[in-house]
């Protein structure tokens, strides 16, 4: 049988575990403050829109689902 799946619904990634998916970048709103370890550079402001270089580099360091939220 084969099942639809909701884009909300969590998905298993190959390594095993389960994750929500992340909706893109262009929907994101910023709710904290990030910066980048290495350089000290401020990544983004809450209330700011990610540029796709920022939210690819906030999900390189891991902090991506950390410092943002999607409207519903």
């Amino acid at each position: 049988m084969t099942t639809i799946r909701d884009a909300n619904e969590e998905s298993t990634p190959l390594d095993g575990k389960r994750q929500a998916r992340q909706p893109d970048f262009e929907q994101a709103v910023v709710t904290h403050y990030a910066y980048d370890p290495q350089t000290y550079e401020i990544l983004c402001r809450p209330g700011q829109r990610l540029s796709q270089k920022k939210a690819q580099r906030l999900q390189e360091l891991n902090l991506y689902a950390y410092v943002v939220a999607f409207p519903e």
